[in-house]
Formats: structure tokens, sequence, C-alpha cells
């Protein structure tokens, strides 16, 4: 699902902090509960990416 579709058929949480879903021109980050951390792999599809 492309990063746009997911903002647009999700609705934002009600309860809690939350920050947006975003698209940072590599990954889209789905909803993210306030103070907690987010983690992705990084994409396979970028030349010499690494997650190491």
């Amino acid at each position: 699902m492309k990063c746009n579709e997911l903002m647009q058929k999700h609705e934002y949480p009600t309860s809690g902090i939350f920050c947006n879903i975003t698209f940072d021109n590599v990954l889209c980050w789905n909803y993210t509960s306030a103070g907690s951390l987010a983690r992705q792999r990084c994409p396979t599809y970028i030349h010499k990416f690494t997650d190491k």
C-alpha cells in the first residue's frame, strides 16, 4: 500500500498522542505513539543502503 493510500484509509488514533503518518522520501512511517521509537529496515531497493 502506498503511503498516501495509508494516510487516506487509516483514521487518526482517538486515544493518546501520536505522530502522524509520514513519508520521508524513502519509507512510510505509520502513526507512532508520542515518546516511542519507530524502526524499519533499510530498503533493499536503494543501492548500497545497509541497516548496519
